[in-house]
């Protein structure tokens, strides 16, 4: 009893157990207003579960008649487990409640390693454990809470190594990289990323390329060696030489009409109407009786349709892409709170939110006021994101952090979230994996912010 008390005094402990409950809380409620399953579940969700399913029936991974190529196979694999228990629900749930209380664990690990500072750790993890997308997500079948959990793991293992060069550190941190990337594709670059940035790094810390040189190299080896068959078979089976193809189905069925709605007379909605295949789903009804190979074909045409449509404006393509990567940074996120209790009366129309990019400042407002429900609780979101972003920067407006090897490597992946998120597809549900970045800058603020003292803490030597 008294080794469990000592337990409990950790104040570690206790702030994992509010991320539990929270994370707990929340789901249940959701069921118990709803009475339906289904709220954990969004519109991208059936795209994960049928390969998964397909994949456990046929030993094939697929959605129907077509190899899937827009989908990776991480999600799908970790859907699996609900698939053959029978409960493809509950168990995915369970599993990312507890990945997502980990990551509130990784969250401390990575503060302290960085700023020496158990206060800051602490008040980083508990900034995270009640982080609301952070929590959401745990509760919606999507793959935010795996791909945040992993790429946590990636970036302690990366600081790890940056703290103490040991190459058990770096090949572990390749293993986390290309399972990363198997989740969501925006991961594949990463490697690349961080290769140059160590190398840049190392070379600045006057280190020999012959020390520094051979262990990168072995490092992309391995990172991009792993992600090499997933291409090779989407060539083989589906004539398409990428990694995914949702980049490009972005490209085509969001951001082209978009593009061409900028041209007077022109309405975005007719032009979507306009198009044979609307969506991805249609695509792959289309192409169903098709052979194989014909899926590669007819993407590339679509992308080079794309880039055409998108050369003609690109003035307006790049102020599109830069207006996606603020809504990604700063959008509330309240659509989907909304729906997981399944009050879809108190949205705007699925027209009015999807044109948020587009609509002019009167009618983004004329459905602000029309929809009061969702405006105060976007407001709330809103505020409370100001304050994490306000604590964040806070240790920069008082000086007290150093441009150390770790702390240019966390905002440096946060830049290329942040950039590669932009666009017409931008939207908060895309800020989650950098939200345990933003808690760890947000942690040591808040200690600071309450301390008010001087920085009497060194933080680790890079």
């Amino acid at each position: 009893m008294l080794k469990f008390k000592t337990i409990l005094a950790d104040p570690l402990v206790l702030v994992i157990i509010l991320a539990t409950l929270l994370r707990i809380a929340l789901p249940l409620s959701a069921l118990a207003v709803t009475g339906q399953s289904s709220v954990f579940s969004t519109a991208d969700t059936p795209s994960y579960l049928l390969p998964a399913q397909f994949l456990l029936k046929h030993g094939s991974f697929s959605a129907g008649m077509s190899p899937e190529i827009v989908r990776t196979p991480g999600y799908p694999v970790f859907l699996m487990a609900g698939i053959v228990f029978n409960q493809p629900t509950a168990i995915p749930l369970i599993l990312q409640i507890t990945l997502s209380c980990l990551t509130v664990y990784l969250v401390y690990l990575i503060t302290l390693k960085i700023f020496l500072s158990r206060p800051a750790a602490l008040a980083a993890s508990l900034l995270y454990a009640g982080e609301p997308q952070s929590v959401l997500y745990s509760a919606k079948l999507m793959t935010e809470t795996l791909f945040a959990f992993l790429l946590a793991g990636l970036l302690y293992l990366l600081i790890l190594y940056l703290t103490r060069p040991r190459l058990r550190f770096l090949l572990a941190a390749a293993a986390t990289g290309t399972a990363l990337a198997y989740v969501r594709p925006i991961g594949y670059y990463l490697p690349f990323l961080i290769a140059l940035f160590i190398g840049i790094n190392s070379h600045i810390r006057h280190r020999f390329w012959s020390v520094f040189f051979p262990p990168l190299l072995l490092f992309l080896l391995l990172s991009y060696g792993l992600l090499l068959p997933w291409q090779v078979r989407n060539s083989r089976q589906a004539g398409y030489s990428g990694f995914s193809a949702i980049a490009d189905c972005n490209l085509y069925f969001h951001t082209m009409p978009a593009i061409m709605a900028h041209q007077p007379g022109r309405e975005y909605t007719e032009i979507k109407a306009q198009m044979k295949v609307q969506s991805y789903e249609d695509f792959c009804r289309a192409q169903s009786e098709l052979p194989g190979d014909s899926q590669g074909a007819a993407l590339r045409q679509m992308k080079r349709q794309a880039l055409f449509a998108i050369s003609r404006d690109i003035p307006f393509f790049t102020w599109l892409h830069v207006k996606g990567m603020l809504r990604t940074l700063i959008g509330p996120g309240a659509t989907e709170f909304i729906k997981l209790f399944n009050l879809k009366k108190y949205l705007p129309g699925k027209m009015d939110d999807q044109l948020g990019m587009l609509a002019p400042l009167s009618r983004i407002i004329y459905v602000l006021v029309k929809n009061p429900v969702f405006t105060a609780l976007a407001v709330f979101l809103d505020l409370v994101l100001a304050l994490y972003l306000f604590l964040s920067i806070y240790p920069s407006i008082k000086r007290k952090i150093h441009a150390q090897g770790p702390v240019l490597l966390l905002l440096t992946v946060t830049l290329y979230f942040i950039i590669l998120s932009g666009g017409f597809v931008g939207q908060s549900r895309l800020r989650h994996p950098i939200m345990p970045i933003i808690c760890i800058f947000a942690g040591y603020g808040l200690h600071l912010f309450w301390t008010q003292k001087n920085w009497y803490e060194t933080p680790a030597a890079i």
